[in-house]
């Protein structure tokens, strides 16, 4: 062992450099062996020292000792691939006989791309065909190898149908990749839709159609795309509904206190009535404002049977004077009347109408509406109009979106002119002059 290194000088004598030269040759040839790293003189990069105790050898490489091991990146690579033995040869045993075979049991690792025996024919840059029925090979999100006459990438299928006629294939691919250099399409080896046990995946996918079965149940509210429903059977979200209610509203007295020209409760004279089967044709003794949807409670009509009394619904306005009701039987012989009135009741508005009187007040509108004028409901709701028109000698007409909602003839009274009007929706008045317009908006 030695670690002695010394440095010749010209004023030795020739008998002391010779033992120093000696020294430090046997240092050298020694690879400064000893239990510890020399230190004297100071170590300089790419000397060595063979650590005596432990057998092994270092290199000194900036500031440190280093091992070979420490040097190599194929000697790291090597100790890596001892896994969890402790020699690499303890790792190739596990199914490698000593003479290089593979022990029994022991097999390759199989190719994850597999290549159909089939003929592949190039349609656009996203789709290809094979001959016959694969769609049960090329599912939706199965992932596809792009073999080109001078090179190769990747994709996923996006659909594939059959087309029995030609007893064809065509494949639908997710990247624009091919060409007509098309050479083959190898698939995945797994099937995106198929579990260990062969049956269907039990997971959901972030994209692609896919039907789902069973009843799911959310512990959160879902959140849909902001655009309304467009198809049949599409959800619905609450933005939708609040905005296009679509259903049956029953106001009554608590709610609307007037409807057209007759107050809730408000009592309307009978002069006559008729019928034609159960069609009930009732004439009131003044004119008055009446609207499809409105209800009467009916008393004092007479008939041998069937007296059209109690709550009934207007199902049609003749006119100012006369309206009509469905009856549940067909009344019998002479139709009379004895006191006969009808008492203003609510109103049912059936139709793709958001309910009234949700924040809604009956506005007066007198100063900024006029007649022959277009008006245009951006309310975000439907609204009731209800407006007295001056005598005309000329019919006065109401109009909601250019459809005529109300008639009036009788040139030589006032009347009062009444409608919904849906969200979105025009609506005017033609004629005479507005002695007072209301609105519930």
């Amino acid at each position: 062992m030695s670690q002695d290194f010394n440095t010749l000088a010209t004023s030795n004598k020739i008998k002391e450099d010779v033992a120093r030269h000696n020294q430090n040759y046997e240092s050298l040839r020694s690879g400064f062996s000893g239990a510890s790293a020399p230190t004297t003189p100071t170590p300089i990069n790419g000397q060595k020292w063979y650590d005596s105790t432990n057998h092994i050898e270092y290199t000194y490489i900036d500031g440190a000792w280093k091992t070979a091991d420490e040097t190599s990146d194929t000697t790291a690579e090597v100790e890596n691939s001892r896994g969890t033995k402790d020699t690499l040869d303890q790792r190739l045993d596990v199914s490698l006989n000593e003479d290089g075979t593979l022990k029994s049991g022991a097999s390759p690792a199989a190719n994850e791309w597999i290549t159909p025996s089939l003929t592949f024919s190039y349609l656009t840059t996203t789709t290809f065909k094979v001959d016959g029925n694969q769609t049960d090979i090329y599912l939706d999100t199965r992932r596809l190898k792009v073999n080109l006459d001078a090179s190769m990438t990747f994709s996923e299928v996006v659909s594939s149908a059959h087309d029995g006629g030609q007893d064809e294939t065509t494949i639908t691919i997710l990247d624009a990749v091919l060409d007509g250099t098309l050479v083959s399409v190898e698939h995945s080896i797994i099937s995106p839709f198929l579990g260990a046990s062969g049956g269907s995946l039990s997971a959901v996918l972030l994209s692609h159609n896919q039907t789902i079965a069973g009843v799911k149940t959310f512990a959160s509210f879902s959140v849909t795309p902001s655009s309304a429903p467009t198809t049949d059977y599409q959800t619905a979200n609450k933005k939708y509904v609040d905005d296009t209610f679509v259903g049956t509203l029953t106001t009554d007295s608590t709610a609307q206190t007037k409807i057209g020209d007759l107050t809730i409760g408000e009592t309307v004279t009978v002069s006559s009535w008729s019928y034609s089967g159960t069609t009930i044709t009732v004439n009131t003794s003044a004119i008055h404002n009446c609207i499809v949807g409105q209800y009467f409670s009916v008393s004092g009509l007479v008939s041998d049977t069937n007296a059209p009394n109690g709550r009934w619904q207007i199902v049609s306005v003749v006119d100012t004077e006369t309206i009509t009701f469905t009856a549940v039987d067909t009344p019998t012989g002479t139709a009379t009347v004895s006191s006969a009135e009808l008492s203003h009741g609510d109103i049912t508005l059936k139709g793709a109408f958001k309910e009234f009187d949700l924040g809604q007040t009956w506005q007066d509108m007198t100063a900024s509406r006029a007649t022959d004028v277009t008006y245009t409901n951006n309310t975000g709701k439907p609204i009731f109009i209800a407006a007295k028109i001056s005598s005309s000698s000329t019919a006065r007409r109401l109009y909601v979106d250019s459809i005529e909602a109300a008639y009036y003839n009788d040139d030589s009274v006032a009347v009062t002119a009444a409608s919904i009007v849906p969200n979105k929706s025009t609506y005017k008045i033609n004629g005479g002059t507005v002695n007072i317009w209301t609105e519930l908006r």
